[in-house]
């Protein structure tokens, strides 16, 4: 008995052990310099007596840059300097928005519903997910994005290829951890653009930069417990 449980609380070690480097994050790309654009059409009252819904869109400027980084061995990057409108692309609704708008001591946050986006590279491969977190206002400042990024996929390609590189032109897709991914995507800003309750934005907003990082899902070690745990009654039944 006592045998069996040494062998399973050494198996669970080696498991951590091996499984430990995978949470690390897989890669990291940041798009600089965003058109963005918001449709609003009405919703539900809010208590204030107004409430808007809309859809977020954006994608990377003509004069924008995509930074990809790969963070685990083999490290490399490489760097699209001058991207067609479709290399980067995001889109979400966003909840019941109420009009009133902040003062310089409050912040007001809405929720963006489950979105989507996608990074291609200059060989028309793709990387995309679902994305979803919180936007957020302060008085004096811009409309401001923070949120989780999931269901993240990579193909065709073996490759993220780019157009300028330092030092490589191609950056390798090959991770252990298997798809899809999960991760954290940020700083998607909206400079001089007011807060979503003010209706649709009657212009195109530029500026702003999004940045993401992907990491394995968790999962793999979720399951190499369960299979030791399994492990564990059977020799447990024959000690």
């Amino acid at each position: 008995m006592k045998r069996s449980i040494l062998l399973l609380f050494i198996s669970f070690a080696a498991l951590c052990s091996i499984t430990a480097p995978a949470g690390a994050d897989l890669l990291q790309f940041q798009v600089t310099t965003l058109d963005m654009n918001y449709n609003a059409v009405a919703g539900p009252l809010t208590p204030d007596g107004s409430g808007l819904d809309g859809t977020f869109t954006a994608n990377v400027s003509t004069t924008g840059r995509i930074d990809f980084d790969r963070l685990v061995p083999t490290i490399g990057t490489t760097r699209i300097s001058s991207p067609a409108t479709t290399d980067f692309y995001i889109t979400m609704p966003i909840d019941v928005i109420s009009s009133s708008i902040p003062t310089a001591e409050l912040a007001v946050t809405t929720q963006a519903n489950p979105g989507s986006w996608y990074l291609d590279d200059v060989g028309g491969d793709r990387l995309q997910g679902s994305v979803y977190g919180t936007w957020t206002l302060t008085g004096g400042g811009a409309p401001q994005f923070s949120g989780t990024i999931t269901n993240v996929t990579w193909g065709p390609g073996s490759n993220f290829d780019g157009d300028t590189a330092n030092p490589d032109l191609s950056v390798s897709m090959s991770f252990g951890p298997l798809q899809p991914w999960i991760g954290s995507m940020t700083h998607i800003t909206v400079p001089a653009a007011p807060w979503f309750g003010g209706g649709s934005w009657a212009q195109q907003y530029t500026g702003g930069n999004v940045s993401a990082t992907v990491v394995p899902v968790p999962g793999a070690v979720l399951l190499g417990i369960l299979g030791l745990s399994v492990a564990g009654l059977k020799l447990r039944k024959f000690a």
